[in-house]
């Protein structure tokens, strides 16, 4: 049964990690590129010893499996969240504020 479950995962993330590689965003398809082969030498390496019993390798591959999956929407919440304040607007005084005296 585990073994059915990890195959899965792995036909998901690597399914899903292709997909997000079809994309006009270079930026974007390096790092898919590069998590997916970061996951694949992990899983050569782990065949051959048992890397991913070591906390710190699995949250690394962990890491990377998100990388390679993540979905352009994180992308598009940034952006519309983010609204800066314009230098011109803190420095001029407020209609309520009274004139400056001499």
């Amino acid at each position: 049964m585990g073994g059915i479950l990890g195959l899965t995962f792995l036909v998901i993330l690597f399914g899903k990690g292709f997909a997000r590689r079809e994309t006009d965003d270079k930026f974007r398809r390096g790092v898919a590129t590069g998590a997916l082969a970061g996951c694949f030498a992990v899983l050569i390496h782990s065949f051959f010893d048992f890397t991913l019993h070591t906390t710190a390798n699995a949250l690394l591959f962990l890491i990377l499996a998100a990388l390679a999956t993540q979905d352009r929407r994180v992308d598009e919440g940034l952006h519309q969240r983010r609204r800066r304040r314009s230098r011109t607007n803190e420095l001029e005084p407020a209609a309520t504020d009274p004139p400056a005296l001499g």
